[in-house]
């Protein structure tokens, strides 16, 4: 039987910048990203806001 692994969206992402090479995520902060800002901080990602307003 074959086991399956589930990884969050928000990880896989984050997963995939860390194999480029990628150290620092700069966004706009929302809702809508959560998912993908959780990964990032759960990766150790430096997360920078750039907020708009």
């Amino acid at each position: 039987m074959k086991t399956t692994t589930r990884i969050r969206g928000g990880a896989l992402l984050a997963r995939a910048l860390q194999e480029k090479g990628v150290e620092h995520v700069f966004t706009l902060a929302g809702g809508f990203c959560n998912p993908a800002l959780e990964g990032f901080m759960e990766a150790q990602l430096k997360v920078i806001n750039c907020p708009h307003e």
